[in-house]
């Protein structure tokens, strides 16, 4: 069996993992996850190697504690834990305003508290304003990524020794 953790649920998912059992800590949007656990990262309701496969997408920059969530998903997975990362020239790092870290490599950096506050004085009118939002993801967003600014990742591994 496989775990998603972080599964989302809203604009962004992986639901295409065909994972058995999907986690995250907010009830998804979407009505067409199976399987979906309720819970943290840090602190998951699963029996030790319990999974033979974790998938863990873009949420450790989301946890405060990232170190005890590492634990956790090698805690429940009997062999691969797959953990993706964005880089670090990724404009979503610096847009997002619940990343706790930036990744950088292996590494997660802080966000300096000077970006938290222009990010967000930045993002406030594109979460209120359905026009400026539109004009973010439709025209933005699409233009970013095909400069390589946005959907760029690492891919790390963690094998469990038997």
């Amino acid at each position: 069996m496989n775990l998603n953790v972080g599964c989302g649920g809203g604009t962004y998912n992986f639901r295409g993992l065909a994972c058995e059992v999907n986690c995250d800590i907010q009830i998804p949007h979407l009505k067409k996850i199976r399987n979906f656990v309720k819970c943290d990262a840090r602190f998951l309701p699963f029996k030790d190697n319990a999974f033979q496969k974790v998938y863990a997408f873009n949420i450790l920059e989301h946890v405060r504690d990232y170190r005890t969530a590492l634990t956790e998903l090698q805690r429940v997975c009997s062999r691969i834990v797959l953990i993706r990362f964005d880089k670090i020239y990724n404009f979503a790092n610096w847009w997002t305003l619940d990343h706790e870290y930036i990744q950088h490599g292996k590494n997660l950096i802080p966000v300096p508290r000077i970006v938290k506050i222009l990010r967000f004085i930045f993002r406030f009118p594109t979460t209120h304003n359905k026009l400026v939002q539109h004009f973010f993801h439709c025209h933005s967003f699409s233009a970013l990524r095909k400069i390589g600014l946005l959907d760029v990742w690492n891919y790390y591994h963690i094998k469990k020794e038997a």
